[in-house]
């Protein structure tokens, strides 16, 4: 889970550190430096905690104990953004918390018709380009084989405290740089129940006309043991959407991960993105979704 952690550094910075104006002699050289020094901090102890932290809450589903001070969601909810916060104490005000609420429509058998959502934000504003945007994400819900049991045990390790540890990770270590443009790092509520939390904030991002430049979810991105019994821990899978063909700004944007991937990783250390020309799994869906839905251009590292 470090080299996925060191991936979405690597994707943000080869965006962010850059304006969109021509290169300057030695910026470059700069941006390598300035990604090494970011993934150098990625702490696999931090991100192991997160993911117990989060597994502890026992259920992450979205209709589960709302109480801060419980073991449900709403105790997941508040340690997610005390987390965020703490982060943001040492930014010097540059990295602000929000919690995006919202009723969004449910068509899950089970599920009511229309369910409340909460969404954990962390707004890193650029200094050159704030108006042009980045998000990375993951979700915070999780369930079990049964999508309505709001009580059952529901760990959700894996998916997707792994995705939000990320994020959280990156967080932490990005906060201590500026970026031309503005990230937002995201942890989202219902993505187990048709994606709610991440379409209410692609639509308030596309109504508030907010330039996404690109979206990564991080989305189940923990494991390295294939259901074949091998461990491949040494690539992330990328899946990116298209109309037709191979052609799309997800498909670009997925490229620009590859190659990142291989420009800024460890001789030493190799790892890869291992580029899916699929939306996603078979008969799967990730948040990117909801964004590629609204003409963003999305990824998923799994």
């Amino acid at each position: 889970m470090n080299p996925a952690a060191a991936i979405v550094l690597v994707l943000c910075a080869a965006g962010l550190l850059r304006t969109q104006s021509p290169a300057r002699e030695g910026q470059d050289d700069g941006i390598v430096q300035s990604v090494r020094a970011m993934a150098a901090g990625v702490s696999s102890d931090s991100l192991g905690h997160s993911v117990r932290t989060l597994s502890a809450f026992e259920t992450r589903h979205t209709l589960s104990d709302p109480d801060p001070a419980g073991r449900g969601i709403g105790a997941a909810r508040a340690w997610v953004e005390q987390e965020l916060r703490a982060v943001a104490q040492q930014s010097g005000g540059r990295l602000v918390v929000s919690l995006q609420t919202a009723k969004v429509a449910c068509a899950r058998p089970g599920m009511p018709r229309e369910v409340e959502v909460t969404n954990v934000l962390a707004t890193l504003r650029g200094t050159v380009d704030p108006d042009r945007a980045y998000v990375v994400s993951g979700h915070y819900d999780s369930r079990n084989a049964n999508g309505s049991d709001a009580s059952g045990p529901a760990p959700g390790a894996n998916d997707d405290a792994s995705g939000t540890a990320v994020v959280l990770e990156a967080c932490r270590v990005m906060a201590r740089h500026s970026f031309p443009a503005t990230i937002v790092f995201a942890a989202y509520d219902g993505e187990e129940h048709v994606l709610l939390g991440s379409q209410a904030h692609a639509e308030a991002l596309a109504a508030a006309g907010v330039r996404v430049d690109g979206m990564v979810t991080c989305d189940i991105v923990g494991n390295t043991m294939g259901m074949d019994g091998v461990r491949r821990d040494r690539h992330v899978r990328c899946f990116s959407y298209a109309p037709t063909g191979n052609d799309s700004t997800g498909r670009s944007l997925a490229r620009v991960v590859a190659s990142a991937a291989v420009r800024h990783a460890r001789a030493d250390d190799p790892f890869a993105v291992q580029l899916v020309w699929r939306g996603d799994r078979y008969g799967r869906g990730g948040d990117h979704k909801s964004f590629f839905d609204r003409g963003f251009p999305a990824v998923r590292l799994t």
